[in-house]
């Protein structure tokens, strides 16, 4: 968490990196965009994601990683076929009927809470199916984009709490917020760890700028060191932000 524009995305995209030059399983999702999923007709797509909409951003978004475990690509069939009954009111036939994957993904038009209790707990098991091969990092980005009841009442009850009591073994969940989210969306007496990136520990520094060195594509040379060394010394006197990373880069960038 921080203040909008303190460097948050940058920072992740960063350790992305770094997850993916050790072959770790990161799936990125951001809700900066229109959803690319087709559930609306045109011109008819709201501003900000309801529920589903995010449910099905989860599924779609590629993987850091382009070649998946065995098993991952077909981990969501389940709610695939789920959905479509859920999201009319309908209890989902068991075992699953065959059928031909919809022209547009349905959302919410009829049912109860149960039904999207149960909608949740097909997603749950799905994606735990995911994680199961590998161990998976999910991130969420730009969560203003979802709308604050979807994100309160039904994301963070159904899915975020679960994850983060430890109940999907192998995926662990990164929710990238501003602090004005923290209000509007997070339960008050919500779960998680908290890390709020206006005011890093200074001796964090040097390592995290390393690693910006090596994102660049550069190998750690003394002169690199000699840089770091002295931003360091301009934040080793108090707390710091990710933006100070940002000036880096464009340094490094342009250093022979």
């Amino acid at each position: 968490m921080g203040e909008s524009q303190v460097g948050k995305t940058r920072l992740l995209n960063w350790l992305r990196r770094r997850c993916a030059v050790r072959g770790r399983r990161v799936k990125y999702v951001s809700f900066d965009r229109p959803n690319p999923v087709d559930v609306l007709g045109p011109g008819d797509r709201p501003s900000r994601f309801d529920f589903l909409e995010v449910l099905y951003a989860i599924r779609d978004v590629a993987e850091d990683l382009p070649n998946l475990p065995e098993g991952v690509a077909g981990a969501f069939d389940r709610f695939d076929h789920d959905v479509v009954h859920l999201a009319a009111g309908r209890l989902p036939p068991d075992p699953p009927i065959p059928a031909p994957e919809p022209v547009r993904w349905p959302r919410m038009t009829g049912g109860t809470s149960h039904h999207v209790a149960a909608t949740f707990e097909s997603f749950r098991a799905c994606l735990g199916r995911a994680a199961q091969p590998e161990p998976l990092l999910l991130v969420f980005d730009h969560v203003g984009n979802v709308l604050d009841s979807a994100f309160r009442q039904q994301l963070y009850d159904h899915l975020i709490r679960h994850v983060a009591d430890g109940e999907l073994p192998n995926l662990s969940l990164v929710v990238v917020m501003t602090n004005e989210q923290v209000v509007t969306h997070w339960p008050e007496l919500g779960g998680g760890k908290r890390v709020d990136l206006d005011c890093i520990e200074a001796d964090e520094f040097p390592a995290l700028a390393e690693d910006v060195v090596l994102a660049v594509g550069r190998a750690i040379g003394e002169s690199h060191l000699q840089l770091i060394e002295a931003i360091g010394k301009g934040v080793a006197t108090g707390r710091w932000s990710p933006a100070v990373l940002g000036d880096l880069e464009n340094i490094v960038r342009r250093m022979r």
